[in-house]
Parts: C-alpha cells; structure tokens; sequence
C-alpha cells in the first residue's frame, strides 16, 4: 500500500495546530515593555479567570458539539447512513466532515484572537489553501487508486 495508515493522523500536525499555535504565538494585544511596567494586566491570569475548571469544560463541551456536528450533518444530509447505521460510502462523507472541520477551526480562530496580525492571517489562509490543495490532489484517480 502506498498510502501509509499513520499518515491520516497528520490531519492536527498540517492543517489545525500549525495556525493555532503561530496565531495565539502572535496574538500580543500590548507591547512588552508596556507589559513589564504595568504587572496589573496578568492578574486575571493569576486568578484563573480566562482558564479554569468550568472554562475548561465549556471547551470540552463546545468541542464534543462541533465533532459530533461535523460527524452527523453530513451523514444525515448526503444520507451514507442506512437504517442501521452502517455507513455506505465513507470518502466522500469523510471529506465533507473533514472540510468542515478545518473551517470550524479556522472560524474559531478567527472569532477568538484579539490581535490579528500578517503572519497570523496568512498562516490561517495558508493552511485551508493547502488543505484543498491536498484534497484535490488525493481526489484525482491515479492518486487515489495509489491508496
């Protein structure tokens, strides 16, 4: 087989953590020497008020709800789920559950980050560029009958 098994677990590595971790890298909302005269903006952080027990598990929540939305919005609406719950077709439902997966994170990032700068962006439209790069390239038939 062509196609390694491991290599679909790189999904995190390639198109959500990379933008995550250069977007929050970046998202500086005050300068540094304004952050060493002024120690008062780090006390919400030292009373754990932007991450606790209860916002970690808002998180988990909101995360459980999205996957299980990018799961079964596409099998209930292209119908690949027959009436015992065996999937008939699983590349295309995969894909489209995938694609919305990307977006979710790509949106999230976009509604979270207080400080937007170039490089956050372009890491951010980088990474959905390559993904349909990716996708249209492992959709063409000689490719796929590789895998």
């Amino acid at each position: 087989m062509f196609f390694p098994d491991w290599l679909p677990m790189l999904y995190n590595a390639l198109w959500t953590s990379w933008p995550c971790i250069f977007t929050f890298m970046f998202d500086i909302d005050v300068e540094k020497s304004m952050s060493l005269k002024n120690p008062i903006f780090f006390e919400a952080g030292h009373r754990r008020v932007y991450f606790n027990f209860k916002v970690f598990w808002v998180y988990l929540s909101k995360a459980l709800f999205h996957g299980i939305l990018c799961y079964y919005i596409p099998s209930l609406a292209l119908g690949v789920l027959d009436t015992t719950g065996i999937s008939k077709d699983s590349w295309w439902h995969s894909t489209v559950s995938f694609t919305l997966l990307i977006h979710v994170v790509t949106y999230k990032l976009f509604v979270d980050v207080r400080a937007w700068n170039t490089f956050s962006l372009v890491t951010n439209l980088a990474s959905l560029i390559f993904y349909y790069i990716t996708a249209i390239i492992l959709s063409q038939g000689s490719i796929a009958m590789l895998i």
